[in-house]
């Protein structure tokens, strides 16, 4: 189910308890300069009561995935449509 959807509990017991690496990578790329968001994005409730959370993290500022783009770089076909994206330049 969409996090979006959950009663206000159930979102706050999701966001107390964040994946830790998503949280790692999250302060890896702050420690190099570069923004990131961190949202949990689908919960699944187990049938024992707790729930299991997707989460995403995301660059959502230009300058922000251009700093990525220079400082880490992007392999394969995604560097190929990020370079010549008007999106970023």
């Amino acid at each position: 189910m969409p996090y979006g959807s959950l009663d206000n509990s159930a979102k706050n017991i999701v966001l107390l308890n964040p994946s830790l690496l998503i949280i790692s990578v999250q302060l890896l790329r702050w420690f190099v300069g570069i923004e990131t968001h961190v949202r949990p994005t689908r919960v699944t409730r187990k049938k024992t009561g707790g729930c299991i959370a997707v989460w995403g993290l995301s660059i959502v500022k230009k300058d922000e995935i251009r700093k990525f783009m220079d400082r880490i770089g992007f392999v394969g076909s995604k560097a190929n449509r990020i370079e010549h994206s008007s999106y970023v330049l």
